[in-house]
């Protein structure tokens, strides 16, 4: 894992401090966009460094470049989160991947890369967040249609979004306002 130096959060203006799981794709991209419109420091992950450095140029947030599929990841890019910005008041899971083959064409090694990218990684955000934000904040987990309408050849995208949606529904806020 791998992370650019970071210049020193300035805590005393009370700037909110965002990290987005998955920045470099489309809604990764406009959620930083739009959080950086309102003033907010944002913090992205990404799994390739050359993607988050070419964003650093143009966009000017701080990243960290890890694979969020493993504990570890997840940890590593929060912490290095809370260096960077010396706060995270709201974590965004945009981390996700498709397949689309109907599951009779679908391999187990194809079918677990979709379970260890989706749901897995929904998992490792959540758990290393929980303990980021333990005096509280928001954290965001997208998911796929599928799993509710039942699309055509969209089956391991089903299991994968059934699979972080029921992630959602299980997390219930602490009295502080952080996810237990």
């Amino acid at each position: 894992m791998d992370s650019q130096d970071a210049t020193t959060p300035d805590e005393a203006n009370g700037t909110p401090g965002y990290l987005l799981f998955g920045g470099t794709g489309g809604i990764g991209k406009a959620l930083a966009a739009r959080l950086q419109a309102r003033g907010a420091q944002v913090h992205v992950v990404a799994r390739t460094e050359t993607e988050l450095r070419a964003r650093e140029a143009s966009h000017g947030h701080t990243w960290t470049a890890a694979d969020t599929t493993s504990f570890e990841g997840a940890e590593t890019a929060l912490r290095e989160t809370t260096e960077a910005l010396g706060r995270i008041d709201g974590i965004a899971n945009c981390v996700g991947s498709i397949l689309l083959k109907p599951a009779h064409a679908t391999t187990e090694a194809q079918y677990d890369a979709v379970i260890r990218t989706n749901p897995t990684s929904a998992f490792a955000v959540v758990r290393a967040g929980a303990k980021a934000m333990w005096a509280g904040g928001s954290l965001v987990l997208l998911s796929f249609a599928a799993a509710r309408v039942g699309l055509l050849n969209h089956e391991a995208m089903g299991d994968r979004a059934g699979g972080r949606g029921g992630r959602g529904s299980g997390l219930r806020p602490r009295s502080q306002g952080a996810l237990t």
